[in-house]
């Protein structure tokens, strides 16, 4: 019998490896207004706060991420529609940003609160 091949390295037992110590942050975008959350390198939830999208709320988001500490990475939930702006605005501030798909949990259990701290997750373990 063949053993099917993995998708990946697998499992994380760490979201970072010490190389990479930082914070990640995880944000849900919404047509006007983003939620945004920030964990550290074991997983323990900092904060987390709405802002506006917008360049003025892209900039806050990036200066509140950073009273928390150096940042890894970011997760950004839909780079490709509503997180786009976002992603490219991230991107041009060289941070190193990953797409996190919105699929991952289950619609009854959907609070924006548990979609930005899944999003976060996500990121730091891609």
């Amino acid at each position: 019998m063949r053993r099917a091949k993995g998708r990946g390295p697998g499992p994380s037992r760490l979201l970072m490896t010490p190389d990479d110590a930082g914070n990640v942050v995880g944000v849900d975008p919404h047509k006007r207004t983003l939620t945004a959350m920030v964990a550290d390198a074991r997983g323990g939830i900092l904060a987390s706060a709405h802002f506006r999208v917008s360049g003025e709320g892209h900039r806050e988001l990036e200066v509140w991420a950073w009273q928390f500490g150096p940042i890894a990475r970011w997760g950004i939930e839909g780079s490709a529609s509503w997180g786009r702006h976002t992603a490219v605005f991230l991107i041009g501030r060289g941070y190193d940003v990953r797409d996190v798909c919105a699929n991952r949990t289950s619609r009854s259990d959907r609070s924006p609160a548990r979609e930005v701290r899944h999003a976060g997750f996500r990121a730091g373990r891609a």
